[in-house]
């Protein structure tokens, strides 16, 4: 190389050398779907290197998404996505990627033993009742005979449901429902005096339902949620006993051996590391509750991805009496912004369901579903998702009464 001005003088000549840019390696990534209750996927890029820019196009355009980690985050299902790895002047774009829609949730179907025992179980229960259901194991057993022209065990069963009480191991002998003997199992009102075998009878006909998926439904450690809101933790002792600390698969079927062998005495409960009656009880009712009729199973996650908290306090009576003679829900505050607290009073006890509706008659949320006592202040703190960042409707039904109001969104 040499040099040389206008007055036409060039200087000695030198070496000079031109490296070549190095080559951006062609990116990959592979696409995770979303979940059944999700909108958005992920892609991850396989050979992240930090030294490059990362860029997420779709059919060519930037999406705007960022890269974390190697990771872009919400990305909506669909096809035409590359990745543009750049570096200085350089730059390589991946294979098309596809991030496949969300599947499907599975749909579980459980009643409580409330529904049971009131004129909608009436209705169920002959079809259910096609082949009897034993209880416990032989020399302390209760057995509920198939329903039939002759032998009336759905009503039988109807009439002496929910049951409550302490949970127990049964009585010596094989009680049949339909003889003398269920007395022992009675409480003056005509009920089920033993709380684990209600809920055991309950949780064995949810498992005849749809037919009998839920006696695979896995059990295991975590939040069981569902895509109306709902998250239960099942008791962790039962859990760990089930599984062997997580070592192996445990369904609902071994959750009803388990409860089968505590009632008919051929395990005993709290010793030997067998889970307590009332553990055993917890778990049982945590299932014949989260999917209470018919709920989308998301999966099980180690926190609830819900922000419901619920707590009761007890009114005194002055303050209870003439005040709350119906149903009513109070909102505070409303107009919201990013959190509404609900109130729920009621003069009664019962089962209560609160959803949330968009103008346009969507539901948004299931944010309370459950047990409220009698002159007991039931109080519900939501913080709203961005999907819920707008006018709002919203019911409660309890007992087959309906309330409703309307919730003012109110920009940040």
């Amino acid at each position: 190389m040499v040099a040389k001005n206008g007055d036409g003088c060039t200087s000695g000549a030198a070496n000079a050398q031109v490296n070549e840019q190095p080559n951006v390696a062609k990116p990959t990534g592979t696409a995770t779907s979303p979940g059944c209750f999700q909108t958005s996927g992920s892609i991850t890029i396989t050979n992240f290197d930090a030294s490059l820019t990362y860029t997420l196009l779709r059919n060519g355009a930037s999406t705007g998404i960022s890269q974390v980690n190697g990771v872009f985050n919400n990305v909506p299902s669909g096809t035409g996505y590359t990745i543009r790895a750049t570096k200085g002047s350089c730059d390589n774009t991946s294979n098309p990627i596809t991030v496949n829609p969300a599947p499907a949730c599975t749909v579980l179907c459980t009643y409580t033993q409330g529904f049971y025992g009131n004129k909608n179980g009436l209705a169920m229960l002959p079809s259910l009742l096609t082949k009897p259901i034993t209880i416990g194991r032989t020399g302390r057993s209760f057995t509920i005979p198939a329903n039939t022209a002759m032998v009336k065990s759905a009503v039988k069963l109807n009439s002496i449901m929910p049951g409550g009480s302490t949970p127990a191991v049964l009585k010596v002998g094989n009680c049949n429902m339909m003889d003398a003997c269920l007395s022992q199992y009675l409480t003056n009102q005509g009920r089920i005096n033993n709380v684990l075998l209600s809920q055991t009878i309950t949780l064995t006909l949810n498992t005849r339902l749809k037919g009998g998926i839920l006696a695979s439904f896995p059990i295991k450690s975590g939040y069981i949620v569902t895509q109306s809101g709902g998250c239960k933790q099942l008791n962790s002792t039962v859990v760990n006993y089930l599984t062997a600390n997580g070592l192996k698969t445990a369904t609902v079927n071994d959750l009803l051996a388990l409860a089968n062998d505590v009632l008919g005495g051929t395990k005993i409960a709290g010793s030997g590391g067998v889970p307590s009656l009332s553990n055993i009880n917890a778990v049982i009712d945590a299932i014949n509750n989260i999917f209470d009729g018919c709920r989308d199973f998301v999966g099980y996650f180690p926190t609830c991805p819900y922000s419901t908290t619920v707590s009761a306090s007890v009114r005194g009576t002055e303050e209870l009496s003439g005040n709350i003679s119906a149903l009513k829900v109070s909102t505070y505050p409303n107009p919201f912004r990013d959190k509404v607290r609900f109130v729920i009073e009621s003069p009664v006890a019962g089962r209560a369901s609160l959803d949330l509706y968009n103008m346009l008659g969507q539901k948004v949320h299931t944010v309370f579903q459950g047990h409220v006592a009698a002159g007991v202040s039931q109080v519900v703190e939501y913080n709203v998702s961005l999907v819920g960042q707008s006018n709002l409707m919203y019911t409660l039904i309890m007992n087959g009464e309906r309330v409703t109001g309307k919730l003012l969104y109110v920009k940040q």
